[in-house]
């Protein structure tokens, strides 16, 4: 096992909680980046703990490294649909306009 402290073994996992709580992740998008059982991942951060398991630890790497770069199905993401069925007229031509308006906001996100 890795040496690393009780703190920063709460401190990265209370990362993750705000994490999920924020709904910027999903237990489900954890499991699936640090290949721990999703059920594991919802005990250990509910806080079900007996030890430093070698889960426990993946989920403290996983919360260390993260920047953002798990996805999301973007068909799953309410908000992105309401907004997409919002201004989006159905047809073919507005759809690759609106295309083209996301695209380009690309730079953004490398700039951040």
């Amino acid at each position: 096992m890795q040496d690393i402290s009780q703190s920063e073994i709460i401190e990265s996992l209370q990362k993750l909680r705000l994490l999920v709580k924020s709904r910027v992740l999903t237990q489900a998008d954890i499991a699936l980046a640090t290949n721990v059982d999703q059920s594991q991942v919802s005990r250990i951060l509910a806080g079900q703990i007996r030890r430093v398991s070698a889960n426990v630890l993946e989920l403290c790497k996983f919360a260390n490294s993260y920047d953002g770069g798990v996805r999301r199905d973007p068909s799953q993401n309410e908000v992105l649909i309401g907004a997409l069925r919002a201004v989006w007229d159905g047809s073919s031509a507005h759809a690759e306009a609106i295309a083209s308006v996301l695209l380009s906001l690309r730079k953004f996100k490398e700039v951040s």
